[in-house]
């Protein structure tokens, strides 16, 4: 059992994560954001969840940005340009679910 509120993989320098799911049917993805740290802008290989679970995040999907907040989630569709920024004074984690497009499979 993991309680994704203890322990939470904060890193001083860049992202923190923790896979807490990997198959090829879905992923799913702990990250931990202090202020100022950033998931890369990139192109979704599969369809991703983002579900807050703590702190405020500002995400980039294509070329609109909003702010999400604890408990908000945010469903984006594979092959979308996306980034994930803490641009708040206070530490943030969020859960990523990943699910491969219609006909392929994540990969590994």
């Amino acid at each position: 059992m993991i309680n994704l509120y203890e322990d939470i993989p904060y890193e001083a320098e860049g992202l923190g994560k923790r896979l807490l799911v990997n198959r090829e049917d879905i992923r799913i993805v702990q990250v931990a954001l202090k202020p100022g740290q950033s998931v890369p802008a990139h192109k979704t290989d599969g369809n991703v969840n983002i579900i807050v679970l703590r702190g405020e995040l500002d995400i980039h999907v294509t070329d609109n940005k909003h702010t999400a907040k604890e408990g908000d989630m945010t469903s984006i569709p594979a092959d979308t340009q996306m980034q994930v920024k803490n641009e708040s004074a206070g530490n943030a984690t969020f859960l990523i679910i990943k699910t491969p497009k219609s006909g392929t499979r994540l990969q590994m």
